[in-house]
């Protein structure tokens, strides 16, 4: 019901673009109005559960604080704008359910890694989540033991809304230098190495952030560890970066156990970028050629002098084998640093790869980023 709600409210917004404002004005913003939609809804439905109750002659018990259930709408329902939309969404929440906690922390990510929000608004929206999460109507406050329950949760959310959004926005720039070539993204992997430490560094703040309201609190720390092991998200990837990406690696490919990595727990190099595609025809070889010029020089344009660029092509009808990339089968003569290469080919063979009618593989590694 609350995605119908979500379309329900799309649907009276301008897209984006020529003809949506994203500043201040009379109409509401999208993320406004939705959780506005979203909080009816939950209201609605929590209204006619105590009209049954009453017509079973039962009493209705509430706890203390909101319990925290999973509710996963359609990915990329929710959109928005500023920083200052959403925080203002944030704070007009008073009555918190797990899953607006759910589409608050996907769409702070979402704008985090489309550029729109740094790392400073993120911190202070999580702050503002557990502020909010712990406050009852009466205006107390819920018991210690509650409020590190919530605090665990919300860091399970954050944590899980930034795995996805990382591994989202890394298959957008994959998505787009593949499309932009002519070429379709089906049988496609892309690996930008640059998105895993992004998702890495904010991991490492929202820890920080919880020590930090756990000490303020007088909470136990919580336990990182336990929360990534236990998560509910599992089944789906859990709260890192590689088990999200092997998820969807094995969601959009089959046979699933073909593709992947193989230790997911290994780091890649900073600079590493891998584009792997698991067919090539006769007709797609010049779009093909222009995809790994483009690759190349976008990549070179954002490395430093120290660089490795491999590339290997196969087409259909022509024998080729499964499992280990081809590029491992190079050497390092000519190469400008071993220590980088060792390092590259030392993380490709973590991949798994499946070939359906030959394959294309580009391979790009810098000893320095200018983003990192």
């Amino acid at each position: 019901m609350e995605t119908e709600r979500v379309k329900a409210v799309e649907g009276v917004l301008p897209k984006k673009g020529k003809g949506r404002t994203t500043g201040g004005g009379r109409d509401k913003k999208w993320s406004v109005r939705f959780l506005e939609a979203l909080m009816d809804e939950l209201q609605e439905q929590e209204e006619e559960e105590e009209r049954r109750e009453k017509v079973r002659g039962e009493s209705v018990l509430r706890p203390g604080w909101d319990t925290l259930e999973l509710s996963e709408p359609e990915e990329g329902a929710l959109a928005c704008e500023r920083y200052e939309d959403i925080i203002g969404a944030v704070r007009l929440v008073g009555n918190w359910k797990s899953n607006v906690l759910y589409l608050i922390s996907n769409a702070v990510m979402r704008d985090y890694y489309d550029g729109k929000l740094g790392e400073r608004g993120v911190g202070e929206l999580f702050g503002v989540c557990y502020q909010k999460c712990i406050e009852r109507k009466d205006g107390t406050v819920v018991p210690g033991k509650n409020r590190y329950e919530i605090l665990g949760t919300i860091y399970e959310f954050f944590s899980r809304a930034n795995a996805r959004g990382s591994v989202l926005a890394n298959e957008r720039e994959g998505r787009a230098l593949v499309e932009g070539c002519g070429l379709q993204w089906a049988g496609t992997t892309y690996y930008n190495s640059e998105y895993f430490y992004l998702c890495a560094n904010m991991q490492c703040r929202f820890q920080a952030l919880c020590n930090r309201i756990s000490a303020e609190c007088g909470l136990e720390e919580l336990a990182f560890e336990q929360i990534r092991e236990r998560t509910q998200f599992l089944p789906v990837g859990g709260l890192d970066y590689h088990g999200v990406f092997v998820w969807v690696q094995r969601k959009d490919n089959y046979p699933d156990n073909q593709y992947g990595m193989k230790n997911q727990n290994r780091e890649p190099p900073k600079n590493f970028t891998y584009l792997y595609r698991n067919h090539c025809s006769e007709n797609e070889l010049p779009g093909l050629r222009f995809l790994a010029r483009r690759m190349k020089e976008e990549t070179a344009r954002k490395s430093g002098d120290k660089r490795l660029w491999r590339e290997y092509t196969v087409q259909d009808g022509k024998d080729y084998h499964n499992g280990m990339s081809y590029l491992l089968e190079g050497s390092l003569v000519d190469e400008q640093d071993e220590r980088m290469y060792d390092e590259a080919l030392g993380f490709l063979q973590n991949f798994r790869l499946y070939r359906i009618d030959g394959c294309v593989e580009l391979l790009h590694v810098a000893e320095k980023s200018l983003f990192l």
